[in-house]
């Protein structure tokens, strides 16, 4: 019996190793997302933080106004951060949907690769099958007319 070989075997494995690089491009700038989401968040934890210090020294009595002026301050850095964050944010999501695309696109066509080499295995598998069980029909018709003639 002869063994499947697909002829296609090396343009499936590169299409795999082109898919996992997509995959992994895809990761790192998620990965780089998630980073930017953390911060983000970090600073709205800062930034009330610095709302609810400013809303303390703002109370009625003795003003310390350098320290109004600081917590204003670091309201407003905080604030710009946060915008900053926001932009990059932005201008990741065409460039995490760009990577998803490619991801797809890279998985489909290894898919139908995959799917040649199963029907064509399929169809291999299906002509030795044939040509088995027609070396089996000769081997019985031998038998048959070996035993026909010795009986004669």
């Amino acid at each position: 019996m002869s063994k499947f070989h697909f002829r296609l075997e090396t343009l499936l494995k590169l299409k795999i190793t082109f898919r996992d690089q997509k995959n992994t491009e895809l990761k790192e700038i998620l990965t780089a997302q998630d980073t930017l989401l953390q911060q983000k968040k970090e600073i709205d934890e800062e930034m009330q933080s610095a709302l609810g210090h400013s809303l303390e020294d703002a109370k009625p009595g003795l003003l310390d106004v350098d320290r109004l002026i600081s917590g204003h301050q670091e309201l407003l850095r905080l604030k710009m951060a946060a915008k900053e964050k926001i932009q990059l944010e932005r201008q990741l999501e065409p460039h995490i949907k760009q990577r998803q695309q490619a991801l797809i696109e890279a998985d489909q066509e290894v898919r139908i690769l995959e799917k040649l080499k199963e029907k064509q295995s399929q169809q291999h598998q299906q002509v030795l099958d044939k040509r088995e069980a027609k070396q089996m029909d000769e081997l019985a018709t031998q038998v048959h007319y070996r035993n026909n003639w010795k009986g004669s």
